[in-house]
């Protein structure tokens, strides 16, 4: 008897712990995708988030000036963004200043006053402990959740920054002339130049997901992307003019881009092992949508567990854009139609 009544309990015991928390966990890691939308309403910019099957739609904004570039922590749990700031009470000028919020749009908190405005395509940076690099008036900038404080990390003209995955080191593009690609300790010790003269333009470097390499876009050669390690050498580059932006693999060497070498814009997967590239949308065939490209706007994103592709598209019969969600594996694409313009869309890290 004592036999049998243990291993009923057992049998009890594995049937509830299989049934419940597991279950829960899979549905807590739903896909989400943040993104900032023009309304047809009154074309202000805000930031919204929507699951990946369109549905649970929610704004997280709703400030009288445009919130753009939004920007996920590492761990998911808050989201940095840019916005406008009055400089005076007694002007109107406005400058973008960095905010950060809950991911649910709650405890909103402007962290800088008033970067240069040209410093609009810039996009802050999280570190692995939830501190945000972010680039005001020429110069690089960590701020600490713990000490609510900003410290200046390196000054001289340092822009687009890219924390590491490690968190130890920070990318970032320094303008002489052309804007170098260097690279600095999260302290801003151990400035290295990877690029310098006129080789490359560099903006908008990120790292791969083991800090292994780094991909920018080169201005001085109509966009095109470019693939460099630590040392500053050259692995590939995209000879194409105005490609669109790209996104690193979180688990490979690879990235996916928008390019539109039989002038039609297409995502493709550029393998860095293997040097191959695939056409994963074959848009020019007619079987997803169209992608919508802007060299200047990050426009394309993968998700953290590498299934799906986030990209826009646009319609053509109002010119609003739509999101995309393609699944690489099953060559499927759901499009995510709203009442807006929307612009810069990301999935949440985890």
């Amino acid at each position: 008897m004592n036999y049998l009544r243990v291993f009923f309990l057992m049998s009890l015991f594995l049937l509830y712990s299989c049934s419940s928390p597991t279950d829960n966990s899979k549905s807590n890691n739903k896909q989400l995708i943040l993104f900032e939308m023009a309304s047809e309403k009154d074309g202000n910019y805000q930031l919204y988030t929507i699951d990946i099957d369109g549905k649970n739609l929610k704004q997280l904004t709703n400030l009288s000036n445009p919130c753009i570039n939004p920007v996920w922590s590492k761990d998911g749990k808050f989201i940095a963004f840019a916005s406008k700031d009055l400089i005076e009470e007694s002007t109107t000028v406005l400058r973008n200043s960095y905010f950060i919020m809950d991911k649910d749009g709650h405890n909103i908190k402007q962290v800088s006053r008033s970067t240069e405005w040209h410093g609009v395509y810039d996009y802050p940076s999280w570190g692995i402990n939830n501190d945000l690099v972010y680039y005001y008036a020429g110069n690089l900038y960590h701020y600490s959740m713990e000490i609510d404080s900003s410290i200046i990390i390196l000054d001289g003209m340092a822009e687009f920054p890219a924390v590491s995955n490690f968190g130890d080191k920070i990318a970032f593009s320094r303008f002489s002339g052309f804007q170098n690609l260097c690279i600095v300790d999260f302290n801003g010790s151990n400035l290295k130049v990877l690029t310098e003269g006129e080789t490359i333009d560099a903006l908008f470097p990120k790292w791969s997901y083991d800090d292994k390499y780094i991909c920018l876009k080169d201005r001085t050669a109509g966009y095109r992307i470019f693939i460099i390690d630590t040392t500053g050498q050259i692995i590939w580059n995209k000879t194409n003019e105005n490609t669109g932006f790209f996104a690193w693999s979180n688990a490979e060497h690879k990235i996916v881009f928008i390019d539109d070498p039989n002038n039609v814009n297409d995502i493709y997967m550029f393998d860095v092992n293997s040097s191959t590239i695939l056409n994963l949308s074959k848009s020019s065939e007619g079987i997803h949508p169209v992608p919508d490209i802007d060299s200047n706007m990050p426009s394309i994103d993968w998700s953290f567990d590498d299934k799906y592709v986030l990209y826009h598209s646009k319609n053509p019969q109002n010119g609003n854009t739509f999101l995309v969600v393609l699944d690489i594996e099953s060559n499927k694409s759901n499009s995510i139609k709203l009442n807006g313009y929307i612009r810069h869309s990301v999935f949440k890290p985890n």
